[in-house]
């Protein structure tokens, strides 16, 4: 009988520590219990080291690196990823206790589907609830072989590296699926990345969509593909 977990929740983390012991919290106390998490320190000089320290569960590894950026520190977690599903996590956000069981059962239940995505709330920097989202990608599960076919984060695509990972996956392993439930608290806060570089961000989606384009993984008008995100960066 294997050892390895079913599931592998990586965490990367870059001056994190004012909400990182929430976000571990919440992967720790999953109602679905074969799992590991592994921390990616991505370089932090803040309380992050001390504050892993104090966390004495089996389930949890950290790995320590030389700041590099989210898709360097993703691709460093997984190469060290041992489950059969894998997902990632932000330290600001936080997992409802059956996010993972739900995702599990729902790959188990359908062999044809490659990831599975949920519903998650909008939180701001206090808990509390301000919104729902019912179609962006924050709570995810993937199958690790079809991640495999896929390829690592691209650390050229910063700020859009799981946009551009999640539709290449799709191309590779066929249609994601969503379970409309709410099992995730995405924080809306000032310091997050979405919010610091949202411009960069346009400009960096732009050229995402003419590498996939160009590839194959996306189809249609080229003015539909980059007006959009252009417009919004101005």
């Amino acid at each position: 009988m294997s050892n390895l977990p079913q599931v592998s929740i990586i965490l990367p983390t870059y001056q994190g520590e004012r909400y990182l012991m929430e976000s571990i919290r919440s992967c720790l106390a999953q109602t679905f219990g074969d799992f590991e998490l592994i921390v990616v320190v991505d370089g932090s000089t803040d309380g992050t080291v001390e504050l892993l320290r104090q966390c004495s569960d089996p389930r949890l590894r950290v790995v320590e690196k030389e700041n590099a950026g989210l898709p360097r520190a993703l691709n460093s977690g997984f190469e060290n990823a041992r489950g059969a599903f894998w997902t990632w996590t932000s330290d600001d956000n936080r997992y409802h206790p059956t996010a993972l069981d739900v995702m599990v059962r729902h790959l188990e239940a359908r062999p044809e589907c490659p990831m599975v995505v949920c519903d998650h709330w909008l939180i701001d920097e206090a808990g509390e609830r301000v919104g729902r989202s019912r179609t962006a990608v924050a709570c995810f599960l993937y199958r690790a072989a079809v991640a495999r076919q896929t390829g690592a984060y691209r650390p050229e695509l910063y700020l859009v590296e799981d946009t551009d990972f999640f539709l290449r996956l799709q191309h590779e392993g066929g249609a994601i699926q969503r379970v409309q439930t709410p099992l995730y608290d995405y924080r809306v806060h000032a310091e997050s990345l979405s919010t610091r570089h949202i411009g960069r961000r346009q400009l960096v989606l732009a050229r995402m969509k003419w590498d996939l384009f160009e590839r194959g993984v996306l189809s249609g008008e080229a003015h539909t593909l980059f007006e959009d995100p252009i417009r919004q960066a101005a």
